[in-house]
């Protein structure tokens, strides 16, 4: 079970279980249409999680990034391996006050997304839900291949 007790501007000990979940954020389009963007967090070992990101825009911008991310202090940071494209991108990921933020510093994995957008952002806190079917999230190819790659170069 998803524990969701941390107080606001608690100091996260253990950020791999404090920030594990399922996070949205929907807006508009220019259209009207709603767009989703979801960060899901899953924990594949103590001081590991797998990280997801799909972010849309409303002007139709997409940054999409999939990855094993190391808990460091009270933040899980995300580095592209070796053999990505993105070979300099780093994405912090924390709780601050009453949001998950997580910061691209210096715009490192702007090559992951379309048009001018980045992987700068955050999301209401209280979007954060459980993993509802974290069984098929595990069994997902995206999923297989992050953890292959993260156990290959550890």
């Amino acid at each position: 079970m998803l524990a969701m007790s941390l107080k606001v501007g608690s100091s996260i000990e253990d950020p791999v279980r404090a920030l594990t979940g399922h996070y949205l954020s929907r807006t508009t389009d220019a259209q009207g249409k709603r767009v989703d963007s979801v960060v899901e967090i899953v924990p594949i070992a103590a001081r590991h999680a797998y990280v997801h990101f799909d972010l849309h825009a409303p002007d139709g911008a997409r940054c999409e990034l999939t990855g094993i991310a190391d808990a460091v202090g009270p933040a899980l940071i995300y580095r592209a391996s070796r053999h990505s494209s993105a070979r300099q991108c780093r994405i912090t990921i924390r709780r601050q006050d009453r949001r998950l933020t997580y910061v691209d510093a210096g715009d490192t994995c702007a090559s992951l997304c379309s048009a001018r957008d980045g992987f700068d952002g955050s999301m209401a806190w209280s979007t954060r839900r459980r993993i509802a079917e974290s069984a098929k999230l595990r069994t997902s190819q995206p999923f297989l291949d992050a953890v292959e790659e993260w156990r290959h170069l550890r």
